[in-house]
């Protein structure tokens, strides 16, 4: 039982990277242009990279593999 209810959070977690691509794929191909020059692409993938870490970190402690 435990186990599920933690692998539930990385179903959640997959959904919302899902959903941050289909959002990020309807923007306009000049303003994505524009974004790709500024490295947005890099920075949403640090920021995914880290709440992922986050919260896999948080789940190995909690199920004891990594000690508090």
């Amino acid at each position: 039982m435990r186990q599920n209810r933690y692998g539930a959070v990385g179903v959640v977690l997959q959904q919302l990277l899902t959903m941050a691509q289909g959002h990020y794929n309807n923007i306009p191909a000049f303003a994505l242009q524009i974004a790709g020059l500024s490295g947005i692409g890099q920075a949403l993938g640090m920021i995914a990279g880290a709440i992922t870490f986050r919260a896999t970190f948080m789940l190995m402690s909690k199920l004891g593999v990594i000690p508090k």
